[in-house]
């Protein structure tokens, strides 16, 4: 089957739903879905996004990149994440927990629109933010992408065959990706760790990451960074509240850096 082939069993799929509401990130596979409902029902959709803590600026201004494209009805829906403990103490159940509430928000805010169906962008490769089988609200959720077989490479040839690949982009890392574990979260330390890497990205570009750990900073760069750069770094992390400051690339801790 080709690519093109499968993006029209994708509308084929949505068209059959009917009044559905998008959970949409502005990610690549919540890009595709969006463009397949669009095809699907044309303007008669909503498109749902969580505006929940862990969400940066920068993934907000992909959210309204992509839905300047359509023009279709749009909601941000506030989930309150920071309200739960399990989530603050920032465990390993830390992840579960966020989606399991921003699901169920979104799943509550569709249905309150007057959507009947749900769809998500999960496969089975990969949960993502909002996951169907997290939800107990009264509203059908659908994962299109795990109920035809589609994966990553399949999304990614769908949104070439049909003109969209400015949509593809890494995944984003979670603002409570930069915290060790045990590192309790809070709205201000997650402003500060936002703030910090838009500082980095001034001198190294996109490729760089911050992590946390009790006010101590470790700033990931794919990019050397001079000495006067570092230092100007240092005086703007410092006047954020960083304590101990230090520099390093990504392969010494093995990992990749996304933007």
């Amino acid at each position: 089957m080709t690519a093109q082939e499968k993006f029209s069993e994708l509308v084929r799929f949505i068209y059959k739903c009917d009044d559905i509401a998008v959970a949409f990130s502005g990610g690549t596979n919540s890009s595709l879905l969006l463009c397949a409902a669009q095809e699907a029902h044309g303007k008669n959709i909503w498109a749902l996004t969580a505006n929940a803590a862990f969400f940066t600026q920068e993934e907000l201004y992909h959210v309204h990149e992509v839905l300047d494209d359509y023009k279709l009805n749009d909601a941000r829906i506030p989930v309150y994440i920071l309200q739960e403990e399990k989530i603050v103490q920032n465990r390993e159940e830390r992840c579960k927990t966020c989606r399991r509430l921003l699901s169920e928000g979104l799943a509550k805010a569709a249905g309150g629109l007057g959507a009947a169906v749900l769809l998500d962008g999960r496969t089975n490769e990969k949960p993502g933010c909002v996951d169907s089988r997290e939800i107990t609200a009264d509203i059908a959720c659908r994962s299109p992408f795990v109920e035809l077989g589609f994966g990553k490479r399949d999304i990614y040839e769908m949104l070439l065959a049909v003109g969209r690949g400015y949509y593809l982009r890494e995944p984003a890392v979670c603002l409570a990706e930069r915290f060790a574990f045990g590192e309790q979260l809070t709205a201000a330390k997650l402003d500060f760790v936002e703030k910090a890497e838009k500082t980095v990205q001034k001198f190294a570009g996109k490729d760089r990451c911050v992590r946390f750990t009790n006010w101590d900073i470790v700033v990931y760069t794919k990019k050397d960074i001079s000495e006067p750069d570092r230092k100007s770094i240092c005086a703007e992390l410092r006047k954020g509240g960083a304590g101990d400051i230090k520099f390093a690339f990504p392969e010494e801790i093995g990992e990749e850096i996304h933007s």
